[in-house]
C-alpha cells in the first residue's frame, strides 16, 4: 500500500515524450525472418498464374510462397467459419465490408 496515491515515473517515459519509444515492430534480432503477405488488390478474382522469378533472384529473399504450394484441401482445425478463407487460394474473395 505504500505506493497508492503516490506519483511514480513509467520506465519508457521520457522516450514517450520526446517521440522515440521503441515498439516490438522496431526490433528485429540478426538472425531473424520477415514475413510478408501480398494481397490482392481485387476484391474477387481468380489468380491464373504468380511469376515469383523475378522475386527469387532478390537478396535476402529464403522463400517465397504462393497458392500452388499449400494443399487446399488440407483438414483444418477446427471447422472454419464459411467466411473464412485461406490466405493462400487461387480465390480473392473479400469478405465483409
Amino acid at each position: 500500500m505504500k505506493n497508492v496515491n503516490k506519483a511514480f515515473r513509467k520506465k519508457d517515459a521520457m522516450q514517450l515524450v520526446t517521440g522515440k519509444p521503441v515498439y516490438m515492430d522496431d526490433l528485429a534480432p540478426a538472425d531473424c525472418l520477415i514475413v510478408k503477405l501480398y494481397r490482392s488488390p481485387h476484391a474477387n478474382a481468380m489468380v491464373e498464374r504468380i511469376d515469383t522469378s523475378v522475386a527469387k533472384k532478390v537478396p535476402g529473399i529464403e522463400a517465397i510462397f504462393t497458392w500452388e504450394d499449400v494443399d487446399q484441401n488440407a483438414r483444418r482445425y477446427p471447422k472454419p467459419a464459411p467466411t473464412t478463407a485461406w490466405s493462400l487460394t487461387a480465390t480473392s474473395a473479400l469478405w465483409g465490408t
